[in-house]
């Protein structure tokens, strides 16, 4: 089964994923839209103290295991342990996106397929410096799709995580100048941003292409309450292909 969900992820299109935080300083809340034709997922608990050891696809590379250490929430369309979005105990919360990605093959500590690697990062860390300090330890293995992450902690920090030339990219501090990601990559959508912004043009453009997005969550990032943040990850929701939004509060 979850190989027959795997092949239609792969062939089919993925649509118009978004996620945004509260700008810093003005609040705890991170908003995602999972935009996909199959509608609902299923939510994962996952305790504290359990053995993981992922599906592999290939024998390329030893399989990582680990111990879980926080116990977390996660939703999946295709099963335990591959989430799409997710928070741990801890106040770690974690999204994927569809976006460039060239994944390296090997890593000290073994391979993970991409679809797991966040299940990884929510059982272990508590907060997304940790996962900047161990984001080369794996090798990812693409069973599924190109993808990069967002994930936000209790102490109001955030990363955009991508996989660029076989390396990790890790987005933070002053260099994730917008708590927001959408399907292109991030470097590529500030300057979509700030090219726009300089620009003067008005109105802030519609649509639903991948820039668009960015700049429609860039602009609207004044928000400072959960009202205005639902309202803006409703703005650059797919209508009809939205199989669900969440809202965490880390």
């Amino acid at each position: 089964m979850l190989s027959a969900l795997m092949g239609v992820f792969t062939q089919d299109k993925i649509l118009a994923c978004s996620a945004i935080a509260t700008p810093r300083g003005a609040g705890r809340l991170v908003a995602a839209n999972y935009d996909w034709r199959a509608r609902g997922g299923i939510i994962f608990e996952s305790p504290r103290g359990q053995l993981k050891t992922p599906t592999r696809f290939t024998d390329e590379g030893h399989t990582a295991s680990w111990t879980s250490k926080y116990a977390s929430l996660t939703i999946s369309q295709f099963g335990r342990d591959f989430p799409m979005q997710g928070m741990n105990e801890a106040g770690l919360a974690g999204m994927v996106l569809v976006g460039p990605a060239d994944y390296p093959r090997q890593g000290p500590l073994g391979v993970l397929t991409e679809v797991s690697w966040m299940q990884h990062q929510l059982d272990l860390y508590d907060s997304v410096d940790e996962i900047a300090e161990h984001v080369d330890d794996f090798g990812l293995e693409e069973v599924s799709a190109k993808l990069h992450w967002f994930f936000c902690d209790a102490g109001l920090k955030c990363i955009v995580v991508e996989f660029r030339q076989g390396k990790a990219v890790v987005h933070r501090d002053e260099g994730l100048t917008v708590r927001a990601v959408t399907n292109s990559g991030y470097s590529e959508s500030l300057v979509a941003w700030e090219r726009w912004r300089l620009s003067h043009q008005q109105p802030v453009p519609g649509g639903y292409d991948s820039m668009n997005r960015f700049i429609r969550l860039a602009a609207l990032q004044s928000a400072d309450d959960e009202v205005e943040l639902v309202s803006a990850i409703n703005d650059v929701a797919l209508q009809g292909y939205t199989a669900f939004q969440t809202v965490f509060d880390v």
